[in-house]
């Protein structure tokens, strides 16, 4: 038996009840002997010093094999200075002790109750199938939007987990949701999982500011950093602003030297439609696409910027180059934009 640390809540074992019982039968039969003077003074002298001794013995041994001794030590103090009523008193102690032990649930055994291992099983189950299908490239953000909207509790903690771990900004929707969940468990872990992208973004804004500022490729880092952050759709409008600012002045200053990059020439027309400044974003968007072998989720950029300066015919004779394309050619696009430029390629002027 291990000992009992300090603090800990007294414990009965049933022997020791039965031994303080006897203790306390003896002690009364000694009492009942005297006042009825069927045993003299002496002889009852000496059954009350062994019984007193049994009682220090056995709280001896009780410490000697790591047990906790409290209650025996309580049994030999009590029994040796007050006979049958310090036995009594003992073992009422000893009694109510090990009848709370019986009426009441051990921790572990309230806290295997509350997570069961089935629970477990089906929680991990949850976690890998989420984590799955969000190792695939192709998975649509729409139905993890479903999941954490009509899913189990467990289903929705499953899918937040994943996507605090591998966020990418079309996941956003999916965080919002969350945050107005019924359930308090899913809304605080929601909000975690925005900390702990909030942190992540410092983190690396922090490393890659370490970092020579000289270095054009660093400057690019920070700003395609800055621009991911700001397209989250996690920051308030005055952060989402001043973010895209940051963007902007490290595409520009890196276009600077390099006149040719079109994946930055892309990022920033991008980052200027975004922010609604279609006329800057045009000439960008432009120039990123190039020829006409350009790959469509790339055009379709610069034709929103067509739709949003009404360039209709401009937009009409851009989407008539690419309205043969199959979205098995382009995962990038949801289908519905497919339909939208045949819809304008086959518009009459």
């Amino acid at each position: 038996m291990p000992e009992a640390p300090q603090g800990a809540p007294l414990r009965a074992e049933k022997s020791f009840v039965w031994f303080a019982s006897a203790v306390f039968i003896v002690e009364i039969w000694v009492l009942v002997g005297v006042a009825r003077e069927a045993i003299g003074l002496g002889a009852a002298a000496a059954a009350h010093a062994v019984v007193a001794a049994l009682c220090v013995l056995a709280a001896v041994i009780v410490h000697r094999r790591n047990g906790d001794s409290r209650l025996p030590l309580l049994l030999a103090v009590t029994t040796s200075a007050m006979g049958a009523f310090g036995a009594s008193g003992c073992l009422l102690i000893a009694v109510s002790v090990f009848c709370r032990r019986k009426a009441t649930r051990s921790f572990q055994d309230w806290y295997d109750a509350l997570f069961p291992e089935q629970e477990e099983r089906v929680s991990e189950r949850v976690y890998d199938r989420v984590k799955g299908q969000l190792d695939e490239e192709s998975v649509e953000p729409a139905s993890f939007a479903d999941l954490v909207r009509h899913g189990s509790r467990e289903e929705k903690q499953g899918v937040l987990a994943i996507v605090s771990k591998k966020f990418k900004p079309s996941f956003a929707p999916i965080l919002h949701i969350a945050l107005r969940d019924q359930e308090n468990a899913v809304r605080v872990q929601a909000a975690t999982a925005i900390a702990i992208i909030e942190s992540n973004f410092a983190e690396r804004i922090v490393s890659l500011t370490s970092e020579a500022e000289d270095d054009a490729a660093t400057r690019l880092k920070k700003a395609q950093l800055y621009d991911d952050y700001a397209f989250t759709g996690l920051l308030d409008s005055e952060r989402e602003s001043d973010n895209r600012v940051k963007a902007r002045e490290g595409y520009e200053a890196h276009l600077e030297s390099h006149v040719d990059d079109k994946d930055t020439m892309l990022a920033l027309g991008r980052l200027l439609l975004r922010s609604r400044r279609f006329e800057e974003a045009a000439p960008w968007l432009e120039r990123a696409l190039g020829g006409d072998d350009a790959p469509l989720h790339l055009a379709v950029w610069y034709m929103e910027c067509l739709y949003q300066l009404r360039r209709f015919d401009e937009l009409r004779e851009l989407t008539q180059r690419y309205q043969e394309q199959s979205p098995a050619q382009s995962t990038a696009l949801p289908p519905p934009a497919f339909g939208a430029i045949r819809l304008w390629a086959e518009t009459s002027p």
